[in-house]
């Protein structure tokens, strides 16, 4: 574009489109089957080519808007079908590190942006138009907000309240309930941060006040049975709540929910309740109950147990390997039936660390709270990607 015609409007901003590597941002694709991003040389393509236009732009005078880039979902993931792509895609923490990357090196030299998205019925999914949720790792990256600083299991995301009580949660009310989610004051907190759901006009039954998380669109979970807890205690000793499972199964919704749990009205205590979920689940999205009784509630540290969150499956039965506890706080237990190369240790901005195994744990103490992935390399040139969250 010649200067005469930038230099003739005063309004223009030229904008650019970015989806190099296509090998990897395509990657749900047949022919492209790159499934990971985040090195040295990766990042220093887009450092060089955004520094061309950056170049350009200071020469010309001009403002830049970068109009459109992603990456295809994890795994080639269909949110309308609930399952994986036919040809893989994107790994999770690749996904997230192209998106933050790319934001982070548009806002450095002073471009604006925007993320391509084409819903839920595309390859590439940042907002599910259909039940109005988000891809909450992509949204939060995209807009600054690290994921790191909470943690977030398969099923349950903000777990411990540390990005906030509007983060992921919110409360759903009915008929003649009112009730209000904010963060607990410190003394009514379980930790840094704690939810405070309060019930100022109580219903006739639990489900009248929801305290919702994200739903999750996975069809891996079917038949698993979980243990979900929370830390909990309450501003009158009378008051009661119940947790509850949302599921959808062969396209229809059915509900499970928890006996009812007094709470204490003096220190935070914990809650438990054991789930199956059903067979044919695509989607499950946890809820809690507590519109019958007026007070306050006080919630904390959600956790699921169970195998939806320590079995990994490498290539078939036979071929074993597991890590837990997850959360996990100080030492991480690693089994295997195949013979382990070495296991990278990477957060979620993509710095890495080999880790050390001694007589089958890892010594996680040296790193912060929040939300790794684990690359495991096998004997046998196989690998495994898995999540963990160090609480």
């Amino acid at each position: 574009m010649s200067s005469t015609i930038l230099n003739s409007d005063s309004y223009l901003i030229p904008t650019f489109h970015y989806y190099r590597p296509f090998n990897f941002t395509s990657s749900s694709k047949e022919k492209f089957t790159d499934n990971d991003w985040g090195t040295t040389d990766d990042k220093a393509i887009v450092d060089s080519e955004f520094d061309q236009v950056k170049t350009w732009a200071t020469n010309n005078n001009v403002p830049i808007f970068l109009g459109e880039f992603s990456a295809d979902n994890v795994c080639g993931y269909n949110y309308v079908k609930g399952k994986c792509g036919n040809f893989g895609g994107p790994d999770k923490a690749s996904r997230i590190a192209y998106h933050e990357y790319l934001a982070e090196a548009a806002i450095s030299r002073g471009f604006s942006f925007a993320a391509w998205d084409a819903g839920d019925k595309a390859e590439k999914t940042v907002y599910k138009v259909t039940d109005r949720t988000w891809v909450e790792e992509i949204k939060n990256v995209l807009l600054g907000t690290s994921v790191s600083t909470c943690i977030n299991n398969e099923l349950i995301k903000n777990t411990d309240i540390e990005c906030g009580a509007n983060h992921i949660w919110h409360l759903f009310t009915q008929n003649n309930a009112v009730a209000s989610l904010t963060e607990a004051t410190p003394n009514n907190s379980k930790n840094n941060k704690s939810l405070n759901v309060n019930v100022t006009n109580a219903g006739n039954s639990f489900n009248e006040v929801i305290l919702k998380n994200s739903t999750i669109n996975n069809d891996t979970f079917s038949n698993k049975t979980i243990e979900v807890s929370v830390f909990a205690k309450a501003s009158t000793p009378q008051q009661q709540f119940k947790f509850r499972i949302k599921t959808i199964s062969n396209g229809v919704a059915t509900f499970n929910a928890s006996n009812s749990f007094s709470v204490s009205s003096t220190n935070f205590e914990q809650y438990k309740f054991n789930f199956t979920i059903p067979s044919n689940t695509t989607s499950i999205e946890f809820q809690v109950l507590c519109g019958k009784i007026s007070g306050e509630y006080y919630f904390d540290d959600f956790s699921i147990q169970g195998k939806v969150l320590s079995v990994e499956n490498v290539s078939s039965a036979k071929n074993i390997f597991k890590t837990y506890p997850n959360p996990v706080n100080q030492y991480l237990n690693v089994e295997s039936s195949k013979k382990i190369k070495k296991i990278i240790l990477y957060t979620i901005n993509n710095k890495h660390f080999e880790l050390e195994i001694l007589h089958n744990r890892i010594d996680l103490t040296k790193f912060n709270t929040g939300v790794y992935f684990l690359r495991t390399f096998f004997e046998d040139n196989t690998f495994n990607h898995s999540k963990i969250a160090i609480n």
